[in-house]
């Protein structure tokens, strides 16, 4: 099924967000269902200011979701344990069908995202409800409360997520000080699998990577693929977007 229903905040840039999350499903050729949890204004250099979507709205939007109709469920950005909790309802509701959660906890600028009782419930609350979860390492962090230094740092917070509950967990090593660009998937019952791969130059100038990834790893689960398949291929797609965005980056502002 190619129709993904992305939930999120609005980044006023487009760089990232359900945005950013639209933009790389429909190159994909998916249809893109958004529900919005948080208005963000914020630049590549600066966060302005955010503002939550009320439960009330946010309830109405996703009760006008046509469920059976969805292939999968990419969220991202969710400001508080109240928004977290509407979430959690509806992937309660939503049963089977596979859902990718990329914690969202601060802007590429700087800018706090989520308060601390919110990571607290998305950490016991829907972190177990989740197809996969996709944290950088600085919120694998927040999650697992794991310091990751190194490739075997990234595999511990990983094999952590499984412990706290959730069924497959994706730590993106990108962060890390060192010349490659490791992830680390860890699924229940399987051993660690770590992708190495090289660093792209001018890819970390890049916004709303993790945004993208997890949304073509939402796809691919669509599509039929399994976690480790979907991952795989999720990958190659960001990589080609980001060797494309750096090398013409003309061709994407639409010139």
């Amino acid at each position: 099924m190619n129709q993904i229903l992305t939930i999120g905040g609005s980044d006023s840039s487009g760089g990232a967000g359900v945005l950013a999350d639209k933009e790389t499903l429909d190159s994909l050729g998916a249809h893109t269902f958004c529900v919005i949890t948080a208005i963000t204004a914020q630049s590549k250099e600066r966060f302005h200011h955010s503002l939550v979507i009320p439960k009330k709205t946010l309830e109405a939007q996703l009760e006008s979701i046509d469920l059976p109709k969805i292939g999968a469920i990419k969220i991202g950005m969710l400001p508080d344990s109240h928004t977290i909790e509407v979430v959690r309802r509806f992937l309660l509701k939503a049963g089977p069908v596979k859902s990718v959660l990329d914690p969202v906890f601060t802007s590429s600028s700087g800018g706090n995202l989520i308060t601390e009782e919110g990571i607290s419930s998305i950490r016991s609350r829907l972190l177990p409800l989740a197809s996969i979860i996709t944290p950088n390492i600085n919120e694998a962090e927040c999650l697992t409360k794991i310091v990751a230094s190194c490739k075997q740092g990234i595999v511990k917070q990983a094999e952590e997520c499984i412990e706290l509950g959730a069924s497959a967990a994706l730590v993106k090593g990108g962060h890390l000080q060192i010349d490659s660009c490791p992830d680390a998937l860890s699924q229940k019952n399987e051993k660690v699998f770590l992708f190495d791969r090289k660093r792209i130059p001018g890819g970390t100038e890049v916004r709303g990577t993790g945004c993208r990834l997890a949304s073509a790893i939402s796809y691919f689960l669509a599509s039929g693929n399994s976690v480790t398949k979907a991952v795989e291929n999720a990958s190659q797609y960001l990589e080609s977007f980001l060797k494309s965005k750096i090398i013409s980056p003309q061709k994407f502002l639409g010139h």
